[in-house]
């Protein structure tokens, strides 16, 4: 939300070091990629249940197709039998936790030689300081954002969170304390936000508010139902695993970042004991934020790496 594809630019640019090579895919209705037509925008605030659920399927078909050409175009070998090459790892961070999921939940509308190629290749997904709007889970109580802060000015308030979602915060001992453990408004004085190391043409390229409040507010706010049914099936459906015989599912979890994706945290991890356990695997990222791409891309492209493996 309000940051564009560039904000991978430091990561991709290392990628090449790692072996690997990173693309990254502008979503719908951010500069240069499609936009969304109004009828469909429309479908967020107005439609049905099962319309909103062909909304998310039609974005993930859009992203599953992308996938699957990809391999085909460049010739993208599967895994080797050691694991040392070959393959692919699908990464969501944040927000775009909801499109990677939803690609994969809806792999059954691609034909049968894109589905058996999927199987083959795919290696992992990684669910990139995923927040829990974005797999459809009610936040904590305490809970704060600046987009629902009625005393900040509407037109404010897109500015005000790239600031705030891009600073460091110092949370409790999770382990013991929970959801009390979590700071949920003030950030730390430890480290400047991202957004500060970013010089002005950067800053330009990796943010973009103008889809806020025509599609992502909308799509978190009113989909919640379909979100958390996309996740539900990408992680826990046994038949959709099967499918995937080869991904493993890995969340990267900053323990600096916002509030967002410690609750999905520790409801993760709620949901894989009640499935059995050993369905996603939670990672911690120690001392990284939100943007741990952008201040620290060694280490985050080595923890994607590493989910590989």
């Amino acid at each position: 939300m309000t940051f564009t594809a560039h904000i991978f630019k430091k990561i991709s640019d290392l990628a090449a070091s790692g072996g690997v090579r990173f693309v990254a895919i502008q979503r719908r209705d951010y500069p240069m990629s499609s936009p969304i037509p109004p009828v469909e925008l429309s479908t967020l605030a107005e439609g049905t249940d099962e319309e909103k659920a062909a909304y998310l399927r039609a974005r993930g078909i859009e992203i599953a197709t992308f996938i699957d050409r990809f391999l085909q175009e460049n010739q993208l070998p599967p895994p080797d039998k050691h694991g040392a090459g070959g393959g692919f790892a699908v990464v969501g961070w944040s927000l775009g936790c909801v499109f990677a999921l939803a690609a994969l939940a809806n792999l059954d509308a691609l034909d049968d030689a894109a589905q058996a190629r999927f199987s083959r290749h795919m290696r992992s997904l990684v669910l990139l300081d995923a927040p829990h709007s974005a797999l459809g889970m009610p936040g904590a109580p305490q809970t704060w954002t600046p987009f629902r802060d009625d005393s900040i000015p509407l037109a404010l308030r897109a500015p005000f969170f790239n600031n705030w979602i891009s600073a460091y915060f110092a949370h409790g001992d999770l382990g013991a304390r929970g959801l009390d453990a979590i700071e949920y408004i003030v950030p730390a004085p430890t480290r400047a936000p991202s957004i500060y190391n970013m010089d002005s043409a950067e800053h330009a390229a990796n943010i973009y508010n103008d889809t806020v409040w025509a599609s992502d507010a909308p799509l978190l706010a009113n989909c919640s139902t379909q979100l958390h049914a996309t996740y539900q099936k990408v992680v826990f459906d046994k038949t959709l695993r099967e499918r995937l015989p080869k991904m493993r599912i890995c969340a990267l979890v900053a323990d600096a970042a916002a509030s967002f994706s410690l609750v999905a945290m520790l409801k993760m991890r709620e949901d894989d004991e009640a499935h059995g356990g050993k369905n996603i695997e939670i990672r911690v990222v120690k001392g990284r934020n939100h943007f741990m791409h952008w201040d620290d891309p060694e280490t985050t492209l080595r923890a994607i790496l590493d989910t590989m493996v």
